[in-house]
């Protein structure tokens, strides 16, 4: 008898919504592999190795940047890093040490103190008042200080509902804390310094599996990651067990830290296969596998924004130390920005149009990170009769090419205002009509460049 095979093809992988460059070795030490990495802005990363060293950088696009600060802790080898802004970061290691650093950039930190006997897994750092720190330990506890540099009498001690280990930690405000543990369970607070009571019940959503990360970038969206490579969103973490989607393979092993922001969501893996998986649409369920990082673990992950991640890695063999795998977003969608006063059209009593006003939108294009607005500009043009155009440069209209608008930058972002400099000549002598433009331009350098009557380009009288 002849034997049918059922074939099932598999959707096709999205593009990888990153540009990753090939691994750097910025920390060739013997066990300089990275434990833990935190960029709280594009322009501050450190991470932690097993060599007792913080390594960091100001540039971290730039290889030769990074530079190790030994941090002296009762084990030797550093761990998890959260590094609330510029001017504060906090490591804690497997010793139960905590170390602290107010100025990280310049790689200088205090002498470590020691919280607890037990090993200290993760920590989460904010710096919305009111300012907090949490860590999560061994020992089904969370300890808690809003003066994390203040040594082990300013933490406290606050015992959690988990069935297991709590692994990781994530505070995206003051009054929101999540963890997840090694038995599938998620903890929250909305209250983090108000003892044991002010914590959930742990809420079983993964079954049994090992939970090792979680970001949660707002308060309505948390990502966490487990050992055998599913990811589960909740955008009402708060909520409970039902409030969790069920958990969605990625296709990637071992998954291990997780960082989210914006639109975008990578997640490093322990697997020796050197590979992320990364989503725009992390509560869609839709996941790709990248592989950057040859046959090394990737380990741990920071995007400090949609546009730029960080990945420091544990390569297979310990000697060859840490490398950094830069990833940089792709953004090719151009804004779009919409004039709401003057309406086209409309006519203005002189001195009455005070300031030009309106929106701005950067446009989610599918497999694409939504980098966001960084300016609105307004161009102003005056039509006189005899033909010729003035644009208003700076506080008066200058002559220049009607099709050559003069850009002024315009205050906020997504809404905006621009406000008029000078009271407006009416359109009724030697002037015949103004005219107003907008364009937006995106954190990625994405300019508009469409102008459509209506929208960004309104007409108007001045009576």
């Amino acid at each position: 008898m002849a034997t049918s095979l059922l074939v099932v093809a598999l959707p096709a992988q999205a593009a990888s919504p990153l540009s990753w460059t090939s691994p750097e070795n910025v920390n060739p030490v013997n066990n300089g592999f990275f434990n833990g990495m935190s960029c709280p802005t594009p322009h501050l990363c450190v991470g932690a190795d097993g060599a007792g060293n913080v390594v960091t950088s100001t540039n971290p696009t730039r290889p030769a940047s990074w530079f190790s600060t030994p941090v002296s802790t009762t084990n030797g080898s550093l761990g998890a890093v959260s590094c609330a802004s510029e001017n504060l970061c906090v490591e804690v290691d497997q010793s139960g040490d905590v170390a602290v650093s107010t100025d990280p950039a310049s790689g200088t930190w205090a002498t470590p103190f020691h919280l607890e006997d037990h090993s200290l897994y993760g920590v989460s750092c904010v710096v919305d008042a009111p300012f907090l720190c949490v860590i999560s330990d061994s020992f089904s506890q969370v300890f808690t200080s809003t003066n994390p540099g203040g040594g082990a009498g300013t933490w406290t001690a606050t015992a959690v509902n988990s069935d297991a280990a709590p692994t990781a930690v994530t505070c995206p405000t003051p009054t929101l804390c999540v963890l997840v543990d090694f038995a599938g369970n998620v903890i929250t607070s909305t209250d983090p310094t108000g003892g044991a009571t002010k914590w959930s019940a742990a809420a079983n959503v993964d079954g049994t599996n090992r939970m090792l990360g979680i970001s949660c970038p707002t308060t309505t969206l948390c990502v966490a990651s487990d050992t055998v490579g599913n990811v589960l969103t909740s955008t009402n973490p708060t909520g409970g067990a039902t409030a969790w989607a069920a958990p969605v393979a990625t296709g990637l092993d071992q998954l291990s830290d997780v960082s989210c922001v914006g639109n975008l969501c990578v997640i490093s893996s322990y697997a020796d296969t050197g590979e992320v998986a990364e989503s725009t649409a992390p509560t869609g369920g839709s996941w790709t596998v990248t592989k950057i990082d040859g046959l090394n673990e990737t380990a741990h992950v920071s995007c400090p924004s949609v546009l730029l991640c960080v990945v420091g890695d544990d390569p297979a063999n310990p000697a060859d130390g840490g490398n950094v795998i830069i990833g940089h977003g792709h953004d090719f969608g151009r804004p779009v920005s919409t004039i709401t006063t003057p309406v086209n059209g409309s006519s203005h009593v002189q001195g009455t149009l005070t300031e030009i006003d309106g929106t701005a939108l950067d446009p989610v294009v599918s497999g694409q990170v939504q980098s966001g607005i960084s300016r609105v500009q307004v161009a102003i043009r005056e039509k006189r009769r005899d033909g010729t155009c003035r644009w208003l440069k700076g506080a008066k209209f200058v002559p220049a090419s009607c099709k050559a608008p003069k850009w002024n930058t315009a205050t906020g972002t997504e809404s905006w205002q621009f406000a008029l400099p000078v009271v407006l000549p009416t359109s009724t002598g030697k002037i015949r009509s103004y005219r107003v433009l907008s364009r937006a331009i995106d954190l990625a350098g994405n300019k508009e460049i469409a102008f459509e009557a209506g929208r960004n380009k309104n007409s108007f009288s001045v009576t």
